[in-house]
């Protein structure tokens, strides 16, 4: 009994945990690549801190709509929702923008998904992990945020020196689309 509980709380947790990392990984690619990603498109590396902005912006705006979203459909298909908008993001930034003002647009996109994603996933641990287990089961939500950050600071050498940057972005979003 405690080996199937203790496989539901791996599980549970694997799920949030890709999930939360997903949803910033549009925001910390962009950070990442940015000197690639400045002299490709012209724009200076300072502009490009306005991503992270909109990112953020757009996360704190959409952020009500998306928790009346989760209550209304349920964590499993917001999540569903959040990952597929997080990929088409990473694929639309990969192979289509050309200008500071569509990767704007782009980052706003991904900070509506990444709200919509930390809610849903808020939920789901909620509704699937014990009372006992909630704030180990956070924690380790939490460490995906960090987790985000350096698998796009090793994008860097792995796939945008060699690949470049679109392709960092278009390869990002394969795997992200199969997480839940």
């Amino acid at each position: 009994m405690n080996e199937a509980k203790d496989h539901t709380f791996l599980r549970t947790n694997s799920a949030a945990v890709a999930m939360a990392a997903a949803s910033v990984l549009p925001l910390f690619l962009v950070g990442a690549l940015s000197v690639q990603l400045s002299a490709d498109l012209g724009i200076s590396v300072s502009a490009l801190g306005a991503t992270s902005a909109a990112f953020f912006a757009t996360a704190a705006l959409i952020s009500p709509l998306a928790g009346k979203a989760v209550f209304r459909f349920g964590a499993r298909l917001t999540m569903r929702f959040a990952i597929l908008v997080v990929s088409a993001t990473l694929l639309t930034i990969g192979l289509g923008v050309n200008s500071l003002g569509m990767l704007l647009l782009m980052l706003g996109c991904a900070g509506a998904g990444n709200a919509l994603s930390q809610l849903s996933v808020n939920q789901y641990l909620a509704q699937r992990t014990s009372i006992h287990k909630q704030g180990t089961a956070y924690g380790i939500k939490q460490s995906a945020i960090p987790a985000a950050g350096m698998l796009a600071g090793l994008a860097v050498p792995f796939f945008g020196l060699t690949l470049g940057w679109r392709w960092t972005f278009a390869l990002f979003a394969i795997p992200v689309v199969t997480i839940p």
